[in-house]
């Protein structure tokens, strides 16, 4: 709920804003919501008949994420629970009384009473689970009468994150949420992010609220409380305050291929934090917002921006285009095989490259001394407010267990997965051997039920794609399949992310390993397979890529092929063409970071005929139909970039991207792709 700027002044300092000089100030009202444990009138609106009105008495219990809230003590329900939702008021806040000695009362909507009944707290004892058939009861899809209920005990042992100003002030923390709001004002007077100038005719005049949120280091720990001043940019018009949104970040694939790259080379892996970086973005645009909350200016005056603000359309793109420009006077030049890898070519003997990752406001610096990354350090602080985070320890969800001295580094995420296990109440369950049982089908019939709670299985699913993306192909092929039916997932699938998800409890500490090279070059090992019509629905294949560089994968993928495959070879010629595209990418890739790959890359294949198709330029009646642009596998071929080589079924180290395995045969895998467990 936003902040009434309306409401009088006449407030104690607990209300707290900061005025135009920086200092902390009396503020303006706040807006009133319920509280849990205090005493509520709560008027009930019929939702058949939206004229039926009735105040009823009671406690709250407490507020779901999605703002509904919970109110026990319902007269002759005295252990019901009611769900209510807020209504709108025309101000678009809800609506509040005042002047009574009781709590003001707030208008809902009614839905119907939820008593003891409706909930059921048995919890099921989940069974030991190898890679044996699926068990139906390994668990039940989340009720959607409960998550409310659920979401109150969370909220009482979690740490929560303020929705507004007024929980901020109120919280525990409250002077450590002041402390950052300073900041975040301190911030924009430094900047001067805007002027004041009078409210032009005409012109749309956007608002703004406050955010929060916490930081977090590698072990779960909270490091840094963040307040954030927003624009409401959805009030913005294209074409007229904004123009251009687009801004890019690293992709998963080039992190790996840096962090593989600066392990070989055994180089200073460093971390920088761009603090509040949106605010050093140049506006082109003419944007206009009403006065920050406790920004004290002459009546009938605007803020003009002359910097970007964090929610404006085009913030994202304008940081993005003034660090590039940073970057490109201190010497870097952007790669073209991903435009947020930056390299430093010294011209000087004996010199190696520099690098900068680029995500957004978290960068990654890979270079051969501490001395020079202190020298980048200072230069970025010229331009920007840099904080330095020592040795890469933690990025974007991901660890990074770095031994410089060895030439070992172990990319994992133990911390997020707990965090899901957690999220999902599955700390009680049994680990698996494997993430999906051997020939399970998941291909739903109508006699499967459809999933009650949508959201919750689209959540699960999108939290366990992040992780196969980032540092798990292992459970790749499982994600492959179960993010197919976020529009209509049934029982099954929902059982089958939970078991993926008990997967990857069993080897949290599991992670993608790179080593230092023995040689000088760097090699790259291909492996590319196919699964010949597996899915029973359109009969398309499905394509597994995998390409090891420093001993283990920078580049995976599970894909289901764009069109039928009227043949097994012509399924793994498929697979062979989408391998060399990856390929090409990552020699280019390495060719701009000054890596040279001398030798062609071997590709791996099960498939004699698809190894035929691609060494033969003869006309084959059986290839004729194949798609021309998977002819280009040939050239390169022949301009001696790749070389095919067959492996027998049970050497080929891609198998687990188009398949489901039984346990024995998928850690045999896993562990020579490189996912190995770190004890650190």
């Amino acid at each position: 709920m936003d902040v009434d700027e309306t409401a009088d002044n006449d407030t104690s300092w607990e209300d707290m804003v900061v005025d135009a000089s920086g200092d902390l100030n009396q503020s303006q009202n706040l807006d009133v919501v319920p509280i849990e444990g205090e005493r509520t009138d709560i008027q009930v609106i019929d939702t058949n008949n939206s004229m039926i009105r009735r105040t009823s008495h009671g406690s709250v219990a407490g507020s779901s994420n999605n703002g509904t809230h919970m109110l026990s003590g319902i007269p002759d329900q005295s252990r019901a629970i009611i769900v209510c939702e807020n209504s709108r008021a025309p101000d678009d806040r809800m609506e509040i009384y005042s002047g009574s000695n009781k709590r003001p009362y707030s208008t809902f909507t009614s839905s119907r009473l939820l008593t003891n009944d409706d909930f059921d707290d048995e919890r099921i004892d989940l069974p030991l689970l190898t890679d044996g058939s699926p068990v139906d009861g390994i668990n039940e899809e989340p009720d959607p009468k409960r998550q409310c209920v659920d979401d109150y005990e969370i909220s009482l042992s979690a740490t929560d994150v303020p929705m507004n100003l007024r929980e901020a002030l109120q919280s525990m923390d409250a002077e450590k949420w002041k402390a950052a709001i300073q900041a975040e004002i301190n911030a924009h007077l430094k900047n001067h992010t805007w002027d004041a100038v009078n409210r032009p005719p005409g012109v749309k005049v956007i608002g703004h609220k406050w955010v929060f949120g916490y930081k977090y280091d590698e072990n779960g720990q909270i490091v840094r409380y963040k307040a954030r001043l927003v624009a409401l940019g959805y009030l913005q018009t294209h074409g007229f305050d904004y123009f251009d949104t687009y801004s890019p970040v690293a992709c998963s694939n080039t992190i790996r291929v840096f962090l593989s790259v600066c392990c070989s080379m055994q180089y200073v892996i460093r971390q920088f934090d761009v603090e509040t970086a949106f605010l050093n973005g140049d506006l082109e645009e003419d944007v206009y917002m009403e006065a920050p909350y406790g920004i004290e200016i002459a009546p009938g005056m605007v803020c003009k921006l002359r910097r970007s603000l964090y929610g404006l359309k085009q913030a994202a793109a304008v940081w993005h285009k003034k660090i590039c420009s940073v970057f490109s006077a201190m010497g870097f030049e952007q790669c073209r095989a991903d435009t947020c890898l930056f390299v430093r070519r010294n011209n000087a003997k004996n010199k190696s490259p520099t690098y900068i990752v680029l995500y957004v406001d978290d960068l990654l610096i890979g270079c051969k001394s501490d001395a020079e990354a202190d020298t980048i350090y200072k230069e970025l602080s010229e331009h920007f407010t840099v904080k330095s985070l020592g040795a890469a320890r933690f990025i974007l969800g991901m660890e990074v267990n770095y031994s410089q001295e060895k030439g070992e580094l172990v990319l994992k995420q133990s911390q997020f997965i707990m965090k899901v296990v957690s999220k999902f109440k599955q700390n009680e369950a049994y680990a698996v051997r494997n993430p999906i049982c051997a020939g399970q089908d998941l291909t739903p019939d109508e006699s499967h039920p459809v999933v009650k709670d949508i959201t919750s299985y689209c959540k699960l699913v999108g939290s366990l794609l992040y992780i196969a993306n980032a540092t798990r192909p292992d459970i790749s092929y499982a994600m492959s399949v179960l993010s197919q039916y976020l529009d209509q997932p049934r029982q099954m699938h929902w059982r089958a992310a939970l078991r993926v998800l008990h997967y990857l409890m069993g080897t949290k500490s599991h992670g993608i390993k790179y080593n230092k090279s023995d040689d000088k070059k760097m090699m790259l090992w291909a492996y590319c397979d196919a699964n010949w019509g597996n899915d029973k629905k359109t009969r398309r294949s499905t394509s597994g890529v995998l390409i090891l560089l420093g001993g283990a994968a920078v580049v995976y993928k599970s894909k289901r092929q764009s069109s039928v495959a009227l043949s097994s070879a012509e399924a793994e010629y498929m697979a062979l063409a989408l391998a060399t595209q990856e390929d090409m990418w990552i020699r280019y890739l390495l060719k701009e970071m000054g890596v040279t790959c001398k030798t062609a890359t071997t590709v791996h294949m099960d498939n004699k005929s698809a190894i035929s198709i691609a060494t033969n330029q003869g006309y084959t009646p059986r290839a004729k139909h194949i798609d021309l642009r998977m002819h280009f596998v040939r050239d390169h071929i022949e301009q001696g970039d790749i070389q095919l080589k067959h492996v027998p079924s049970a050497m080929q180290l891609a198998d687990y991207l188009t398949k489901p395995l039984g346990a024995p045969q998928l850690m045999r895998l896993r562990d020579e792709t490189g996912i190995r467990e770190s004890a650190s």
